[in-house]
């Protein structure tokens, strides 16, 4: 943008991030095949041609859970298919299934079958798996979260044991649940420490890594809406800033400056500790601060997002020359088209830029100076690029902010 003579800042915000996503949002697999064999094909099931919902094989169904699926392949009287069991005899003798499977007769004992189970909850509501999960592998541990989608609504649950890498078991049990339940929808995370968070918070500052771009922390600003106080997005502190740069001296800082329109905040000071905070400001964040209930917020350090060089850093530096380039710019605009490259338009131009200079390092202000310390046109030519141009070049001393005293005391 400089180079197209449009000096521009950016000023953004980001949301805090409290959790760390383990496992990617995925639905589980819920097809029969590749699914976990509970009961293994046996040819001696039976049935006694009354009962034509009732499978038994004498503790075959010890395993079984409402929900599961058994499949008939043979046998006398039976309709081949995959049926539901819809109740699990305490014994595990028998199951229920959720339609006949056996026709009219005088019953057998050859019926051929076997029983899967689909991936998700089983019926007690605690126990999920996933075929193509990686549960230990990927870190996940108890303590942990699944984020279950019921509806349109994702419900956190915590995880109390990990079993291996394809089935956990929650704390508590979902509710609702009495058989198993395909089709689930989830991800699953944990929570951060604020030390995680704050790392986070400057990780982002750092990927923009910009003198031209404001990362304005934090995300919550507590404002008057009427009598009460509300809480705000983040990103109306972008507002202040574009005030505060208006509004104020070009050359004049930021830092530990009071500011009015807001009378709190979260996320910053109370919720992170001064060492955090040092972490989310090495990152090239501009916090804003408050030392207290009532207290004014101010800005902690006016930091841009680039913190390679102390003049990238510091946002009135930025703003102070982008401030010059267009005061040059304008003073120059008049000789544009109106003037030929010879020997009197350089002394006009020479003599304006002494006057430009001159100009911004007179009328210095208590505290913050002028808008240049000192300088001068370093360089004044015609292009050895383009004939119709000539080269300028001016070097300046500019104002840099006072950010810290060192006191030796010898006795």
């Amino acid at each position: 943008m400089p180079a197209k003579k449009k000096e521009r800042v950016v000023i953004v915000n980001s949301t805090l991030v409290t959790t760390l996503t383990l496992q990617e949002e995925t639905d589980v697999d819920d097809d029969l095949i590749g699914a976990r064999t509970i009961v293994s094909t046996s040819v001696d099931g039976s049935h006694d041609g009354i009962a034509l919902d009732t499978l038994t094989k004498a503790g075959a169904f010890t395993n079984s859970q409402r929900g599961d699926s058994v499949m008939i392949e043979s046998g006398t009287d039976v309709t081949p298919g995959t049926y539901l069991v819809t109740a699990v005899d305490p014994t595990g003798n028998f199951v229920t299934l959720g339609s006949d499977f056996a026709t009219l007769g005088a019953g057998a004992a050859d019926v051929e079958f076997y029983s899967a189970r689909q991936d998700g909850f089983e019926s007690d509501g605690k126990t999920f798996y996933d075929r193509n999960a990686a549960y230990l592998s990927d870190g996940i541990a108890a303590g942990h979260y699944l984020n279950l989608l019921i509806g349109d609504t994702y419900y956190r649950y915590a995880i109390g044991q990990v079993v291996n890498n394809k089935t956990l078991v929650l704390a508590e049990a979902v509710a609702g649940i009495a058989a198993v339940q395909t089709g689930d929808t989830y991800f699953i995370d944990r929570d951060l420490s604020k030390s995680e968070q704050a790392e986070n918070v400057k990780g982002y500052a750092e990927a923009l890594g910009s003198r031209r771009v404001v990362h304005t922390w934090p995300d919550v600003l507590k404002a008057p809406v009427g009598q009460v106080l509300e809480n705000v997005n983040g990103y109306y502190a972008g507002a202040v800033v574009a005030a505060l740069t208006t509004g104020l001296p070009t050359q004049q800082g930021f830092t530990e400056l009071s500011v009015s329109g807001f009378l709190g905040l979260d996320h910053s000071t109370k919720y992170f500790s001064a060492d955090q905070l040092d972490v989310i400001a090495d990152g090239g964040n501009f916090i804003f601060a408050q030392d207290g209930p009532g207290q004014p917020l101010y800005v902690r350090h006016q930091l841009t997002t680039d913190r390679s060089a102390i003049k990238f850093q510091e946002y009135s530096v930025t703003k102070n020359v982008d401030f010059i380039a267009k005061f040059l710019r304008q003073t120059f605009a008049p000789y544009i088209g109106q003037y030929n490259i010879v020997d009197t338009t350089f002394d006009a131009l020479s003599a304006t830029a002494q006057g430009a200079v001159n100009f911004l390092k007179g009328n210095p202000l208590p505290k913050i100076g002028a808008v240049i310390r000192g300088g001068s046109m370093t360089g004044l030519g015609e292009s050895p690029d383009a004939i119709d141009t000539i080269d300028m070049r001016f070097g300046f001393l500019i104002p840099i902010p006072l950010n810290y005293i060192d006191i030796t005391i010898e006795v």
